[in-house]
């Protein structure tokens, strides 16, 4: 019962969420932009996403291996597609990280290796940020 009312829950806030985009959306301007909008480039951006978010998923797996645990590839990047979903509603990338430590808690997974796993995918990615605006200034320079 409990976990009836849960996905209950959940399916009421997700339509309602959907409502209130629905609502404030000027879906004739919507659909006019669509009508010119390239095919191309829409899928190119659906690839790039898909891309970005394997890539995640094949970062944290080789930081859980190194920490010893196996959570498997395809159940990593389920996590990172479910928690970069959570992430829009939660605030900043907090709510990304939180998803992920939760989901994998529910797999029983080993919460120190997760959350630091998690932390050093943060960081790397806070380097490889650095590193790139380091490469744009003296290119701009």
């Amino acid at each position: 019962m409990r976990k009836f009312l849960i996905n209950l829950v959940k399916l009421l806030v997700g339509a309602g969420l959907l409502w209130f985009v629905l609502r404030t959306l000027d879906l004739h301007n919507l659909l006019d932009k669509a009508r010119h909008a390239s095919l191309g480039w829409i899928l190119c951006s659906l690839l790039l996403v898909l891309a970005t978010r394997i890539l995640v998923a094949i970062k944290w797996d080789l930081l859980l291996r190194n920490a010893g645990v196996h959570a498997g590839f395809w159940n990593l990047t389920r996590i990172v597609f479910i928690s970069g979903f959570t992430g829009m509603l939660l605030p900043s990338s907090v709510g990304v990280d939180a998803s992920r430590l939760y989901l994998m808690h529910r797999q029983k997974v080993n919460f120190a290796a997760n959350a630091s796993s998690i932390f050093a995918d943060d960081l790397l990615s806070i380097l490889a940020l650095a590193a790139m605006s380091a490469v744009a200034i003296v290119l701009v320079w």
